[in-house]
């Protein structure tokens, strides 16, 4: 009942025992490989060699955003390995609408060992000339985890992109109708 570290090899026995000694021998005794042989059975030493693996979390407190036009949106992620290996070179994929830009810093992460967490922050520029809707941007996450491909879970970041207000439309709204309820007022008493 020991401690399986990742990476170093268990070494265990498979014996052969004939129906007749089955119930004769104590399993919970831990055997030697000298009281095997003295036995007079078959047996075989194996060895088992535990690996982890590695598990690429991205966490990210907000994924929606308002903004008018010419502002820009920043997005902080915390990257976690929640596996039982180290991970390196955790790189982003972003999938931007046309003509957005992007800056990630850091761009890449060198090594993210187990339950470390590191922040990334995202930031999305939209063009100049952009129209109000709504847009989405995919990130992915990779990394690798002794030689293979470790995925995160992608992420969508949701931009909101509002019409600024006519301040000056407005104010010259507010005072018509004020002046038509105040000349409601005075023309009828």
């Amino acid at each position: 009942t020991s401690e399986v570290k990742v990476d170093v090899p268990i070494e265990f026995f498979v014996l052969a025992i004939p129906n007749d000694y089955t119930g004769k021998i104590d399993n919970d005794k831990l055997w030697t490989e000298i009281q095997i042989k003295q036995l007079g059975f078959g047996y075989l030493k194996l060895e088992l060699t535990p690996r982890g693996i590695g598990d690429l979390i991205v966490k990210a407190p907000q994924l929606y955003f308002t903004i008018l036009p010419g502002e820009k949106v920043e997005v902080a992620a915390d990257i976690v390995n929640e596996g039982s290996r180290t991970l390196n070179n955790v790189e982003f994929k972003i999938d931007l609408p046309l003509n957005w830009t992007k800056e990630v810093n850091p761009r890449i992460i060198q090594s993210l060992d187990i339950r470390e967490e590191k922040r990334v922050v995202f930031r999305f520029i939209p063009p100049k000339e952009i129209t109000v809707g709504k847009y989405d941007i995919r990130i992915s996450a990779t990394s690798l985890s002794d030689e293979q491909v470790v995925r995160a879970e992608d992420k969508t970041v949701t931009i909101q992109v509002n019409q600024r207000a006519n301040i000056m439309g407005t104010i010259i709204i507010v005072l018509v109708i004020i002046g038509i309820i105040g000349g409601i007022v005075v023309f009828g008493i």
